[in-house]
Order: C-alpha cells, then sequence, then structure tokens
C-alpha cells in the first residue's frame, strides 16, 4: 500500500554579518578624476540627446500622419464595401439566399478588380455563402479588423439585416503600398509570432524599396528589446495599430538629411575625446577586470541557483562593502529560501503524484491508475485471459444516509481492508468510484477466477463491526472478460459496470457480460433518443382507466395512464419508457404536459356532457419536487376554468418518505389550491404509519400486489383490512387497484374499500374509445354488479 508523503525540514538561511558600504559608483570616482572625462562624456551625451530629441519630434509627426491616412483609407475601403452591399441587398429584395447567389455570381470580377481575398455570408449560425479564404470570421458585432496569419488581412463584417451579416476579406499590401508612395516611408506589417519581442515578428506585409528587406534580415537576428532601432541610414520603430490587437506596423525613414549636422559636431569630440579615453581606458582595465571576476563568480552561483542551490557559499569579507557584496549576501540568503521551497515543491509533487493514482481514502488505486494497470495487462496477456470484476456493496447508500457519512467512510475503509486479503491472488485492486471497487486477474484455467469470486463473496460476507457501527453487507459482482478481442481499458471497465447493472436488476450475486447486455444498452439509447421527439411530435397520449364506488358500482372517476404511440416500436407502455426520464429534466416536461392535457380532456367532457368528472394524474418524484408545480396546476386550473376539486394528483409513497419536509410543503401548497391528494403504492417501500397522520391526503390506493393476495394469504388481507380501517380514521378514502377477480371484489366489498380500479372493472382505453363505449355521458358508465354477501367468500 502506497502512504502520503511527508515534508522534509530544511535548516533556516543564515543571517549575514553588517560592514561598511561603499558603493561601485563613488570607487569608479575616486579612479575617474579628471575634469575631462567629465566634459567629454557631458557634451557628448548633450549632443546624442538632441539628436536623439529631434529624431523624436519627427517620428512623432510621422506616426500621426501615418495613423491618420492608414484609418482614412480603411474607412474608405469599408464604405465602399458598404455601398456595394447596399446595391447588392436592394437586388435581392432583402433575401438572403438571393443575395448568397448574387455574391457568388460577382465574385470572380470582384476578385479581379478588387483583390477581395474571401468572402462569407452568415445567417444566424448557417454560413450560406463562402468564397476564397474564410477561416478567420469573428463572431462580434459590425466593424473594421486587422488579422494576420502568413499574411495580413483587412476583415469587414457588415449586417444585412438583424439576422444576416456579411464578412468581406480585403488585402492590405495595395493598401501599404499607396501610403508608402504618398508619404515616401518603408512600411512593413508585422505577424504575432515572436514571443514578446517586437523585432521577432515575422513580416506579413511590406511596402520597400528593392534591398531593403536584407538589412531587416540581419536585425532580426539582433532580436533588440525596443521598440525602435536605427540601422545606417534608417530610423526603424515599431507603430501599435488601433485595428489589430496583435503585431503592429514596422516603419522605416531615411534620417541621413537630419543627421548630418550632428555628425560634424560628433566628429569634433571623437578627435578630442579619443587620446583622453584611452588613458583613461588603461587605468580602468585592472580595476575592471578585478569587477569582472567578482561578477563572473555571482553568475556562477546565480546558475547554482536554479538546480543546485546548496553549493552558494557565503561571500568573502571586504574592508568596504558594495552592491556586488551585497549581490553575494542577497544570492546566498535566495539560496536557503530556494533550498526550503524546492523540498516543498517536491513533497507537493510526490503527493499530487499519490494522489493521481491512489484513492485517499482507501490507499487502493483510482480509476485513472486501474485504466493504466489493465492496459498493461491487456498489452503483456501472454495468451492469458484478463477478468476485470466490478464489486458493489448493496444498501451502502441507505447505510451512509442513515448511519452518516463518516460511517460511510469506515464501511469503504473495511470493504477495500478485506478485498487486500485477496490480493494475493489477483493482479490489482482499486476503487472506481462511491461504493464500486475494481478486482483485475489474468488466468488460464476457469476454475482459478471462479476460486476469486468465491473469495470476495466470502470476505465480504461477514457484518462490519466497527466503532459503534453493526451492519450487514452483500456484494455484487459484475465480470468482464478479454482474451482474443482487442478491447481498450475503459471498454473493459464499461463491459463490468453493465454486467454488474444487469446483475442488480435481476437480483443475482453475480453476473458475466455478454452481447445481450450491449444490446439492451443500446435499445435504451435509441429509447431515450426517440422520447427527445416524442413530444414533440405528439406521439403520447393519456388512456383513462374508470375507478367505481365499490358500495353501489357507480362510476367514481378515471386515473390517466399515459401511452406512446412509437413510429417504429407502436404503443409503449409506460414501465417502458418513464424510467428511463425519472432521473431527467425531461420528467418534468413530459409530467407538466399530461396535467395539462388531463385538464383539456376534462374541459372537452365537460363541453360535451355538461358534466364535470373526476380525473387522476399520476406525478413523478422529480416533477413533485419541482418548485414551480403549485404555480403550474393553478394557472392549469384557471386556463381550463376546471373546478380543483375535480383533479386529483397521485404521489407515489417513496417520494414522500425519501424527501418528507419538501414533500409535506409542496402537498399543503397543493391542498389550498383545492385538488385532492392521493398516495400511491401505498405499503410497497418504507414503513408509512408514522408520517401518514402528518400528510394532508383525501385518497391512500392500495397496490395491486396486496390486492392480488386477497383470497390467498390470511396476513395480507388482515394488513389490507387493517389499512382500510386506519385511513377511514384518519378521514380519507382507499382505492384499490389491480381488481381482476370476483373474489378480490368481494373481499374489497367486505372489507369496506371505497373505491376500485381494475381489469375486472375496466381496462385503461384511449378518449374517443371510452366515449365511444359510453352509456350516455361520462359520467354514466355501467354499474358494475354489487358483490357483497354476508358470508367469507370462497
Amino acid at each position: 500500500m502506497s502512504t502520503v508523503p511527508s515534508v522534509r525540514p530544511v535548516p533556516a538561511p543564515v543571517a549575514s554579518i553588517r560592514r561598511p558600504f561603499l558603493g561601485l559608483y563613488l570607487k569608479l570616482l575616486l579612479v575617474m578624476v579628471p575634469v575631462t572625462v567629465l566634459l567629454f562624456l557631458g557634451l557628448w551625451l548633450w549632443q546624442r540627446s538632441a539628436e536623439q530629441a529631434y529624431l523624436d519630434a519627427d517620428r512623432q509627426q510621422v506616426e500621426g500622419t501615418l495613423a491618420t491616412q492608414l484609418s482614412a483609407r480603411l474607412a474608405a475601403r469599408r464604405q465602399e464595401a458598404a455601398l456595394l452591399l447596399e446595391g447588392w441587398v436592394e437586388r435581392s429584395g432583402n433575401d438572403p439566399v438571393v443575395l448568397a447567389a448574387i455574391l457568388a455570381q460577382q465574385w470572380p470580377a470582384l476578385q479581379r478588380s478588387r483583390n477581395w481575398q474571401g468572402l462569407v455570408l452568415r445567417q444566424h449560425q448557417e454560413v450560406l455563402v463562402a468564397l476564397g479564404d474564410s477561416a478567420l470570421w469573428p463572431q462580434g458585432q459590425d466593424g473594421s479588423h486587422l488579422v494576420c496569419r502568413q499574411r495580413c488581412m483587412q476583415l469587414l463584417t457588415l449586417s444585412v439585416d438583424k439576422d444576416t451579416r456579411l464578412g468581406l476579406l480585403l488585402p492590405l499590401a495595395p493598401l501599404l503600398e499607396g501610403l508608402h508612395q504618398e508619404l515616401g516611408l518603408e512600411l512593413l506589417l508585422l505577424r504575432p509570432g515572436g514571443g514578446d519581442r517586437v523585432w521577432g515578428m515575422g513580416i506579413a506585409e511590406s511596402a520597400t524599396t528593392p534591398g531593403f528587406a536584407p538589412m531587416l534580415s540581419a536585425l532580426g537576428q539582433e532580436r533588440p528589446t525596443d521598440d525602435q532601432r536605427q540601422l545606417g541610414q534608417w530610423l526603424l520603430w515599431w507603430q501599435p495599430l488601433a485595428h489589430m490587437p496583435v503585431g503592429g506596423l514596422l516603419v522605416a525613414k531615411d534620417v541621413r538629411a537630419l543627421q548630418a549636422g550632428y555628425r560634424q559636431q560628433r566628429a569634433l569630440l571623437l578627435w578630442f575625446g579619443i587620446p583622453l579615453v584611452l588613458v583613461v581606458c588603461v587605468l580602468l582595465a585592472w580595476w575592471v577586470w578585478q569587477l569582472v571576476q567578482r561578477l563572473a563568480l555571482h553568475r556562477q552561483q546565480l546558475g547554482w541557483l536554479a538546480e543546485e542551490p546548496q553549493k552558494v557559499q557565503p561571500p568573502q569579507a571586504n574592508w568596504f562593502r558594495d552592491e556586488l557584496d551585497q549581490l553575494g549576501e542577497d544570492t546566498f540568503k535566495l539560496s536557503g529560501h530556494l533550498q526550503h521551497i524546492n523540498s516543498q515543491l517536491q513533497s507537493q509533487v510526490e503527493l499530487l503524484e499519490y494522489r493521481l493514482r491512489f484513492d485517499e481514502l482507501t490507499g487502493l488505486a483510482n480509476r485513472h491508475y486501474l485504466e493504466e494497470k489493465i492496459a498493461l495487462l491487456l498489452e503483456y496477456a501472454e495468451g492469458e485471459t484478463l477478468a476485470v470484476v466490478f464489486v458493489d456493496i448493496q444498501q451502502f447508500k441507505a447505510i451512509n444516509d442513515s448511519l452518516g457519512y463518516d460511517k460511510g467512510d469506515l464501511l469503504l475503509k473495511e470493504v477495500a481492508n478485506r478485498l487486500k486479503e485477496v490480493a494475493g491472488a489477483c493482479h490489482g485492486l482499486g476503487r472506481f468510484s462511491g461504493d464500486k471497487f475494481v478486482v483485475l486477474m489474468r488466468y488460464r484455467e476457469k476454475e482459478r477466477l471462479q476460486l476469486l469470486l468465491q473469495q470476495l463473496h466470502w470476505h465480504l460476507e461477514p457484518p462490519v463491526i466497527k466503532a459503534g457501527m453493526h451492519c450487514q453487507i452483500a456484494a455484487v459482482l459484475g465480470v468482464a472478460l478479454a482474451k482474443d478481442e482487442v478491447l481498450s481499458a475503459p471498454e473493459l471497465l464499461r463491459r463490468a459496470d453493465l454486467a454488474l447493472h444487469h446483475a442488480k436488476e435481476k437480483g443475482l450475486s453475480q453476473s458475466f457480460f455478454n452481447d445481450a447486455m450491449q444490446n439492451r444498452l443500446q435499445s435504451r439509447l435509441e429509447l431515450e433518443r426517440d422520447l427527445d421527439q416524442a413530444l414533440k411530435l405528439q406521439q403520447f397520449e393519456l388512456y383513462l382507466q374508470p375507478k367505481y364506488w365499490l358500495a353501489d358500482g357507480t362510476a367514481a372517476g378515471f386515473e390517466a395512464l399515459i401511452r406512446w404511440h412509437h413510429p417504429l416500436r407502436g404503443l409503449v407502455m409506460p414501465q417502458a419508457f418513464i424510467p428511463q426520464l425519472e432521473n431527467t429534466d425531461r420528467i418534468i416536461e413530459l409530467g407538466y404536459w399530461v396535467i395539462e392535457e388531463a385538464l383539456s380532456m376534462l374541459s372537452r367532457a365537460r363541453a360535451r356532457d355538461g358534466k364535470e368528472c373526476r380525473l387522476a394524474v399520476n406525478l413523478a418524484c422529480r416533477q413533485f419536487l419541482d418548485a414551480s408545480l403549485p404555480t403550474f396546476v393553478e394557472a392549469a386550473l384557471k386556463r381550463h376554468s376546471i373546478n380543483p376539486a375535480m383533479l386529483e394528483l397521485e404521489v407515489t409513497e417513496s417520494s414522500l418518505v425519501d424527501h418528507f419536509q419538501h414533500a409535506l410543503t409542496s402537498l399543503h401548497s397543493l391542498k389550498r389550491l383545492g385538488v385532492d391528494i392521493a398516495i400511491d403504492d401505498f405499503g410497497t417501500g418504507y414503513s408509512s404509519l408514522s408520517y401518514l397522520h402528518k400528510l394532508p391526503f383525501d385518497v391512500v390506493k392500495v397496490d395491486k400486489s396486496f390486492t392480488q393476495e386477497l383470497g390467498k394469504d390470511g396476513a395480507t388481507e388482515h394488513i389490507v383490512k387493517s389499512l382500510i380501517t386506519l385511513v377511514h380514521e384518519l378521514g380519507g378514502k382507499v382505492v384499490a387497484e389491480g381488481i381482476e377477480t370476483d373474489q378480490q371484489l368481494q373481499w374489497l366489498q367486505l372489507m369496506g374499500c371505497d373505491m376500485g380500479q381494475g381489469l375486472l372493472l375496466g381496462p385503461p382505453m384511449s378518449e374517443e374509445e371510452l366515449i365511444r363505449r359510453q352509456d350516455g355521458s361520462l359520467l354514466e358508465w355501467p354499474r358494475i354488479r354489487h358483490k357483497k354477501s354476508p358470508g367469507t367468500p370462497g
């Protein structure tokens, strides 16, 4: 088992001893006493400064003129393109499709006459026509932009209407050539590509005299860092462009005439200054050599800081400290800090590498490392079969929710420890996610795999008794095998996961992957894809199943049951597609459609028969928890002018228990609207008696699993009888589902059940069929025969 690395301590840097300080500037002045040197330097610097100021002023003037001319020409291009577009739009009659055809027809002429490089007409996100180079189109607002790849172009974006825009790509070479001829400047348009250095950028467009490019090539190799450079007679500078976020314009101007007078002044200074400078240089040579030696030492130590800071030594003591001494002291301090930082960084890197491969809670390999192991085992299989076993802990969520997350973590650690006990029989262990673990094994004989699976069950079967926790766990295994097939690690894990889900659905302790599982998954995915279109294409329909008062056999209303008219599968029952929707937001959309359609059916029945009818609608758990449900129901009732008492909303027992506080709030909100509340599938989930009296319900529905046992199981009969009595004492009504035999009907009548529904009383049918079969109005369905008798049904 891997362990989490710890941080290694490093000694703190040693503090330096302070000594008198004498700066390098003062040491230099002690040598350079002669006033001639200072005067020479002053005159030289003044002359250079005056020359530079003159050149800067001239440059600023040129920059302003160039920017004005460039903006004017770009604007003129845009205006010209706008006028052309206005004419094309007028010819097209504001039809984008016709406009696209006109543009395609005009494109060859535009390339020849105007040298346009690219054109795109876009409506929303759809490209109606794309001609020439169309790879750099923005999605923003209208405007003019400069973009660069191998060459730089002007990108114009013009609106045709609110949904349609035209993009044009125009070359910049003619524009630069015009500015070159008019202003006498050498112009080069630079594109990004040299990092943050101007002179390293590539040349996209140029307008220069012959022989100018080789000089620029030599300058690019020097890679100066400022934005201005003088090369012989040429003054070069980089001028950013407002229309171009990156890159810019390289401008060169011949400054020979400007520099002629300053060159004469410099010649006089050189004739008098050179002899004096030579003497001073000889005197400074020895002193400078000493400084160079010290700097070389510091350079070496600075190099060590990056890789071997422990080699840096403290500086030697001098009588007078200068900047180089300070640099040495600071370098030594920095080396100590870097050692400390490097140690911490190394520890963090080791910790990150550990977390990248291992699960922190259990110490087992994580999903990423498992995939690496599987790939390695597959690569060196050597004729063996690789088994990937998914291990899932049953009831982990219930244990986690009831005992707390700390106990859940303790349980996962215990499971990991038990799995490690069989590590000798396998080739890898890992935690995939949550309560899912993975065991890897290569084998030649199937008996070894069977033995491993038995050992997994044996080691996980004993109850967990730790830290006040006593719980029984059971493992479900999903197995995927790879031998002859060329499978990837993710595919093997996916197959094992499919086998695990199959075992859980079928109530098995283990399951091996087969092609049928893949086919079922593919079928389910296709069904989910079809569900996306079912509502849009109105493929759903509500069937109505009648409910009766069991005392006198009169109609008590109907329950709305959804059906799906699939274009290929035919009539699809809800149990085939509702489970696929329950964990998605699509169930909410479908649920609101059911409510709306149910109220429309009630409205149509009232218009047809002049009477009101009660209709029950089932609510999915996700829809029941939707905060906008009461608002929607209230608006729908008003929209269809339906008496709220005619609508009954059914919620399942499990959705109430799992989210009791939220469910209680939602039920009260719905109850205030005047609708009836029914608890469906009562008694099939958790114990409901502890909270039943707290719920504002009107009806409790007995699940058909209880109804079908009447007359067969005495315990069931007592449960149903007790439930009916309890609900009556709480002021509610009871509806029995799934009545299919006369004997079941007799028992329910004897027990005092209020209402019933089932195939015996009437199957679900479409609204059209119901109208065709009804006797009179929707409320006058033929009465059922009164089955109640004084004796016990036989």
